[in-house]
């Protein structure tokens, strides 16, 4: 059924709607068997994560962007992945980065295991015990979940409708009055027909795993940590310490640099303020990643006693603390390009990314510091998904045009790419509509055409409806 309701609602369809009732009906029936039939989440904690999927559902009835639902489509995966891992002996906070990769990479594996075993307990019917025969006593009735009439039904049914549809559209095809006597009798559009059971049995495959993997998956074996200790305390000491004084230089530059005014920047370097913004950023974040790396790596390999204990104690939030300050001054080289430039959809996600790297540092600077678990992998993923549900809210696309047409050049006079404005989607279209007298007459005309035919482009019926396009049909209206 779900799968039936899923080719009807959301496939073949622009995302609306329908898609996001898709999901909650997915979720809805994940919390629905939780307890039943041997189904059941590793800890009700998880179900957190089922409501931060429906909040990414929204999304589909919310949003058009298309960069921004790809997004959200991959925090929602990350979120059913939360509530399906598992690792023996463990909580799903305590677990970590290594015994999460090889829940994930197993879990295939596991949902196929499980799908046969729950069709075995589906139609398996056990015969009466020789026990049962001796003693007199009415045989022992099927065990399964159906009866063995019922099972048999069942399974009839489950291999008639497929092999029937295929034929029958085959058959169709290769008789033109066979098929226009269908037609006539059933009404139907055999493509069309042969489409939705294709969609429909993928969809049920799909939701299978989804709840096989949430429910009913095994979980891994615990792997013990296994630390081999290579660094003493003077190893941590001149690793971290001789980075943190790389850092605090550096820092002290772009201060210099950033605060020093265009004239100092460019009798320093000979570049423009906006040239030196867009220089170097992706470097930064690589340099946090690099961070990230170094302290994993000499928290599992530093010597455990009092002198390294100490030394990583103090240098390692330490160090984690100036990265999320240089993370500070990329998002300065961020601010100054777009008020040169402009601000896109790409820098807002670009931002974001910033946000999380900064918040994972100092996630882990308060563990270490409080000589406690750093359990990484589960924050890590669970900020990424509150970070993308904060870009939902923020509305990326409608951001970047408020901010370009509020932006004025020398004199007042408005700066902006009106080509750019035109390829952002219908989330935009209310705020471009309300500052359009911002706008040359040119430009104005353009984007009101680009605006109309967007508007008018998309179909769907209801289920691709979507509260963004609503918005924007009404604010194209105002254009007439």
């Amino acid at each position: 059924m779900l799968g039936l309701a899923a080719d009807l609602l959301s496939l073949r369809r622009p995302a609306g709607v329908g898609l996001t009732a898709s999901i909650v009906a997915v979720i809805v029936a994940l919390a629905l068997l939780d307890g039943r039939h041997a189904l059941r989440l590793a800890s009700r904690s998880r179900m957190a994560f089922g409501g931060a999927a429906v909040l990414l559902a929204a999304s589909f009835a919310l949003r058009t962007s298309s960069d921004l639902l790809w997004v959200n489509a991959g925090a929602l995966a990350l979120a059913l992945v939360l509530m399906a891992v598992r690792v023996a002996g463990r909580r799903l906070r305590e677990m970590r980065i290594v015994e999460l990769t090889v829940a994930l990479v197993e879990l295939p594996a596991t949902c196929i295991v499980r799908a046969s075993q729950a069709s075995g307990r589906l139609i398996h019917t056990e015969a009466a015990s020789p026990a049962d025969a001796s003693s007199g006593d009415e045989p022992t009735k099927a065990r399964g979940f159906l009866s063995e009439h019922g099972r048999d039904i069942a399974v009839g049914v489950a291999i008639a409708i497929p092999v029937l549809a295929v034929l029958v559209a085959l058959l169709a095809s290769s008789d033109a009055g066979f098929a226009r006597i269908l037609g006539d009798l059933f009404d139907l559009d055999l493509s069309s027909l042969v489409q939705h059971v294709v969609g429909t049995v993928f969809a049920a495959a799909l939701i299978v795993i989804v709840l096989i993997a949430v429910l009913a998956s095994d979980p891994t074996s615990r792997l013990e940590e296994q630390r081999r200790t290579w660094a003493g305390p003077a190893v941590v000491w001149i690793v971290l310490g001789s980075t943190a004084v790389l850092f605090i230089a550096f820092l002290a530059l772009q201060g210099a640099y950033l605060f020093g005014g265009p004239e100092y920047l460019d009798r320093k370097t000979g570049l423009s303020a906006a040239e030196y913004a867009v220089h170097g950023f992706y470097e930064l974040l690589t340099v946090s990643g690099i961070v990230v790396a170094i302290l994993l790596a000499l928290r599992h390999g530093f010597e455990q006693r009092e002198g390294s204990i100490r030394a990583f104690r103090i240098m390692a939030p330490a160090l984690a603390a100036l990265t999320v300050v240089l993370l500070g001054s990329a998002l300065v080289r961020l601010w100054i390009y777009q008020d040169r430039f402009g601000l896109t959809e790409q820098r807002i996600y670009a931002a974001a990314v910033l946000v999380w790297i900064a918040s994972v540092l100092l996630w882990m600077a308060l563990r270490i510091a409080s000589s406690r678990e750093l359990q990484l992998g589960v924050f890590a993923a669970s900020a990424a998904i509150a970070v993308v549900l904060a870009l939902d809210i923020a509305n990326p696309d409608a951001l970047a045009a408020r901010t370009n047409l509020e932006r004025s050049g020398d004199g007042g006079v408005i700066v902006i790419d009106s080509q750019y404005l035109s390829t952002l989607s219908e989330d935009a279209t209310p705020t471009i509509v309300d500052r359009l007298d911002r706008l040359s007459p040119h430009q104005r005309d353009d984007l009101a055409r680009s605006i109309r035919h967007r508007v008018d482009a998309r179909s769907g019926g209801w289920r691709s409806s979507n509260l963004a396009h609503h918005k924007a049909e009404q604010a194209s209206s105002e254009l007439d």
